[in-house]
């Protein structure tokens, strides 16, 4: 049984995937980068600094959802 694989589309996703991986990490660090100055700036205590980074993640699963939905349009 002889099985068609388009490589090239497969390569195509994994790099793809690949760079949502890194523009998540990336975005992580920006985000702990930022913290102290934005802790000084608005004197936030640490339930604030972790709404701060969850808020971060939040907007991320939103973004996928409609992400998933215009995809597919």
């Amino acid at each position: 049984m002889k099985s068609n694989i388009n490589f090239s589309y497969l390569i195509f996703l994994s790099v793809v995937a690949a760079l949502g991986g890194f523009l998540f990490g990336y975005d992580a660090a920006v985000i702990s980068g930022t913290i102290s100055q934005v802790t000084v700036k608005f004197g936030l205590d640490e339930i604030q600094i972790g709404w701060f980074v969850g808020c971060a993640l939040i907007g991320s699963i939103i973004g996928v959802l409609f992400a998933g939905k215009l995809s597919d349009m």
